[in-house]
């Protein structure tokens, strides 16, 4: 067979795409098996990150009553697939499920025979993500108040703040609970 090339004119050219294409598929693969989770892990990130921040927020608006805050967290948690599993007057539990990536799934099975099984394991391992948000209940905030007054009276008695700063600050006080 070589002395066949040989009386031919010679050995035959390698394609240059074919040299190359080994390299691609490893691209790919890495692209796929490394920086693309990657990328949904900082991009899942960085909604977490901006629902807590919205939660706070939410959280310090003296304006809403409990169950109106509760509403807001519940409608913002709504939109990133969460599903309410619990609601009290004053606290929110939500999950948003796992989800079976038949892609991945396929992907596996493809390259190693037991991949399928590699990412069922995976499948079954990894859990739901829950989230419980607990408000405190206008009591709360009242005693939260009391405490608060009752600091400012021992302040007044020791002779730390005057008669009229202990009025302006017992006022702030009531405003910031009532606004």
């Amino acid at each position: 067979m070589f002395s066949i090339l040989l009386q031919a004119g010679g050995v035959a050219k390698p394609n240059p795409v074919a040299q190359f294409l080994p390299f691609i598929l490893m691209f790919v693969i890495l692209y796929f098996l490394i920086i693309k989770p990657i990328q949904k892990k900082t991009k899942n990130d960085q909604i977490k990150n901006i629902l807590e921040l919205n939660v706070i927020k939410i959280k310090n608006n003296n304006r809403l009553s409990v169950s109106e805050k509760l509403d807001e967290i519940s409608m913002l948690y709504a939109k990133e697939n969460y599903v309410i599993t619990l609601r009290t007057e004053n606290q929110l539990q939500m999950i948003r499920k796992k989800k079976f990536n038949f892609l991945w799934a396929l992907l596996w099975t493809l390259l190693w025979g037991v991949g399928l099984i590699v990412y069922i394991i995976y499948f079954v391992s990894k859990k739901d993500d829950i989230y419980t948000i607990t408000l405190p209940t206008n009591e709360k905030v009242n005693l939260i108040i009391a405490d608060e007054v009752k600091k400012l009276s021992d302040l007044l008695d020791k002779g730390v703040i005057t008669n009229e700063e202990f009025e302006l600050q017992k006022l702030k006080l009531f405003a910031k609970n009532n606004s």
